[in-house]
């Protein structure tokens, strides 16, 4: 269990200690370079505090990339084709999620931090768990991302408020693709001929 706590690292209300984790990605793990991009001027319309959440949000859309990219590696190796595909899928479209922030950034002349990433859980117990653990990790994501909306409102940087708004938006589609298998799970059970209906499913989502 503390190897998915640390992976998912989602708290039971809040994000705790958001601005921590936001100053640990500007400390590079051993051995990688300790230089941080600079700006090329000071642009009045986005602040150091804005720039932090942005590029938090780049690093953990990366890392949430990194976590459905070794689900969707142990699921095939397990034989679970079809959820293979679908979850590599996933992994794609989190970086593309990464994608929107760094655009936002170098719209005002900020070059986005490269991000160290954490290596995650690489086992699982079976395919319901690897459900369960992308169901409560797009849950944590959420968390973050609504903080980030409540310090842009309270900051009165409506802009990013507005890019906090699109990555809602984007987060009610991933809500709704776990829920469903959340759902299906909880519906038709987890022995072997269930799991090999849900695998075929899942393939022609992949």
């Amino acid at each position: 269990m503390e190897n998915n706590r640390r992976m998912l690292k989602r708290p039971d209300t809040k994000v705790v200690g958001l601005e921590n984790k936001m100053m640990d990605i500007l400390q590079p793990s051993e051995g990688t370079t300790k230089e941080i991009p600079s700006k090329k001027g000071i642009n009045p319309l986005i602040d150091d505090s804005c720039i932090s959440y942005l590029n938090y949000r780049i690093q953990q859309e990366e890392y949430s990339s990194r976590i459905y990219l070794a689900m969707s590696m142990w699921l095939n190796n397990e034989g679970y084709m079809g959820a293979a595909a679908l979850w590599r899928k996933y992994s794609d479209e989190e970086l593309t999620h990464a994608d929107i922030a760094r655009k936002y950034m170098l719209s005002f002349g900020i070059q986005p931090v490269t991000p160290r990433l954490d290596q995650p859980k690489q086992t699982f117990a079976g395919l319901p768990e690897i459900i369960k653990l992308s169901f409560e990790h797009e849950i944590e994501v959420s968390k973050q991302i609504k903080e980030m909306a409540n310090h842009a409102l309270a900051d009165g940087d409506h802009m990013l408020y507005e890019l906090a708004l699109a990555y809602l938006k984007e987060q009610v589609e991933e809500h709704d693709k776990t829920q469903t298998w959340m759902d299906k799970l909880e519906a038709f059970g987890t022995d072997k001929i269930a799991l090999r209906l849900l695998d075929n499913d899942m393939a022609e989502l992949g």
